[in-house]
């Protein structure tokens, strides 16, 4: 829903309902001296009067855009989502690219953040750097390369964009599980990043790229071969991989649904 709100899809010329959405998103970040930061899609201002306990509030505000007129010329109906799909999309987006904690709701965040009064490393510290830390300064650069990502992100195609929020989501999730559940938490960022793989073909294995651990095992075996021998035996060499390598890649499929 976010990236369909920024009007990629929408017909030229169409007529749009634009409702504006502003709602607290509760994070570690520190704002200090910045009013108002401009993320592309929307923007962010921190707001001191909401008691945080331990988690910063920034009001957030976004501008959800709809067709308003069907293609056959008829009004159409639906005028706003409520906007709760675009802040969830937008918490993971921002915790990915800012490597903080961003939620939507305050006591998870506060939660996952730690009290400021407890040590400055939570247990999820010692396994991610930085992510839980309290009180997270961010710089200019800091921003900068947040806004980009946010507008390269969505500027993908339908199909890449919804590739890579999965895999932002799962990153994510798996970093908050990280001490309860520390198996799964590796199961997922695995699985994320396979996913981002998936409809792309990798590079076609040659005997240059085979392992070089393996080419010198088979190397003796070889040598005595003509050159059209040799050439056959690798070309049946290198099927046998891909074949190997695509059934290991089928097996962790199947386990990691098993799971």
């Amino acid at each position: 829903m976010l990236q369909v709100s920024t009007g990629i899809y929408f017909r030229d010329g169409v007529t749009l309902h634009e409702t504006e959405h502003r709602r607290p998103i509760y994070c570690n970040l520190q704002l200090i001296g910045r009013d108002q930061i401009d993320i592309g899609i929307g923007s962010m201002s921190p707001e001191t009067s909401l008691a945080t306990d331990g988690a910063t509030a920034l009001w957030v505000t976004l501008v959800e855009r709809l067709e308003a007129t069907r293609p056959d010329g008829t009004d159409e109906f639906l005028v706003s989502t409520g906007g709760e799909e675009m802040y969830e999309d937008l918490a993971a987006i921002l915790s990915f690219a800012f490597n903080a904690v961003f939620d939507l709701d305050h006591d998870r965040a506060r939660h996952l953040i730690g009290e400021r009064s407890r040590r400055p490393r939570t247990r999820r510290g010692a396994f991610i750097s930085r992510m839980f830390d309290n009180d997270l300064r961010v710089t200019d650069e800091q921003i900068d390369d947040a806004r980009v990502f946010i507008g390269q992100l969505l500027a993908l195609s339908r199909p890449q964009y919804e590739r890579a929020l999965r895999a932002i989501r799962r990153i994510v999730n798996a970093a908050r599980r990280c001490v309860e559940d520390p198996t799964q938490a590796y199961t997922d960022y695995v699985a994320s990043l396979e996913a981002l793989s998936e409809g792309f073909d990798p590079p076609r294995l040659d005997w240059e790229r085979l392992d070089s651990r393996k080419r010198r095992i088979l190397k003796p075996a070889l040598q005595d071969l003509s050159p059209a021998q040799t050439a056959d035996l690798q070309a049946a060499i290198l099927e046998a991989e891909r074949a190997g390598s695509k059934h290991c890649r089928r097996r962790s499929k199947i386990e990691q649904f098993r799971r």
